[in-house]
């Protein structure tokens, strides 16, 4: 309920901001009108509506950062025990943002058919397809199985799995045969306290 308060005052700010331009716009035009020539006041007036339009736009931007700085801050401050509590589309929000921090660009796969991936991630020019799981249970084999295959189809060279949890012996054989990175609860938890220590 306070965002939507804050952004609603947020937009009546902007356009009590927008109606003093207009206002200021119409005074100026009225004292020039009988001075100035008609190629002077069109100058004028396009002028004044490039000011207008690059004030909303600058207000329009400063809200926007910070939003996003609040939303980040409270990513911040999630534990172990949070993230444990999370949905699988939660999970991958939070863990994009991890990402992201490390230095990586995120794209997400469509919700259904993403062939077993579900972030594709670049740094460096190495592209990764990436594979989540949310469980309160070990990760089996499966979850490598699909990382793996699902890598050609997003012309990735890289695999990796990422769980709040631990993997299974089997799917750490099968990680360690197909060069598939493993992100278990241990790594994770250094990401997250990584992630919170941000200045």
């Amino acid at each position: 309920m306070a965002r939507r308060r804050y952004s609603k005052n947020k937009v009546q700010q902007t356009n009590h901001l927008l109606l003093f331009w207009v206002i200021v716009l119409v005074v100026v035009v009225m004292s020039v009108t009988q001075t100035t020539s008609l190629i002077e006041l069109t100058g004028l007036f396009v002028a004044i509506i490039l000011a207008v339009g690059l004030t909303v736009i600058g207000v329009s931007y400063i809200i926007q950062q910070r939003r996003s700085q609040k939303r980040l801050q409270a990513l911040r401050l999630l534990r172990l025990d949070d993230v444990d509590r999370m949905s699988g589309i939660q999970f991958e929000k939070y863990v994009a943002e991890l990402l992201k921090y490390q230095g990586y660009s995120v794209k997400t796969t469509p919700v259904s058919g993403d062939y077993g991936v579900d972030l594709v991630i670049t740094r460096n020019k190495v592209r990764t397809a990436v594979q989540l799981k949310c469980y309160s249970k070990a990760v089996a084999q499966e979850a490598v199985r699909e990382a793996f295959s699902g890598m050609a189809h997003y012309r990735c060279t890289k695999s990796m799995v990422i769980t709040n949890n631990q993997f299974t012996p089997h799917a750490k054989a099968l990680a360690a045969s197909n060069k598939c990175e493993l992100v278990d609860r241990d790594q994770l938890a250094l990401w997250i306290l990584d992630f919170y220590q941000a200045p």
